[in-house]
């Protein structure tokens, strides 16, 4: 979808931490995102979303250049990728 000059995508984070795009009917462990940069990436670059575009659907956003990825989650959007033992 785009918006101005702006390209939006939807995700969703289930109760387990996986990324989804939203639109997937059939949100299981086979079609979620597992690209490593891609998801240090999109969660780095998450933050509240501000604006008042899909603010009550999609609380969070993840700019990226011209794209908005907007987020929805069952809880928090905290995932944690490594632990360390210190």
């Amino acid at each position: 979808q785009e918006h101005g000059r702006h390209r939006e995508y939807f995700y969703y984070i289930d109760h387990n931490g996986f990324l989804f795009l939203d639109d997937v009917k059939i949100k299981n462990f086979t079609n979620r995102f597992r690209e490593t940069q891609f998801l240090s990436f999109f969660f780095r670059m998450l933050r509240r979303n501000e604006s008042d575009r899909h603010r009550d659907t999609f609380p969070y956003v993840s700019h990226c250049g011209i794209e908005r990825n907007y987020l929805r989650c069952d809880h928090v959007p905290i995932v944690f990728q490594h632990l360390r033992d210190e």
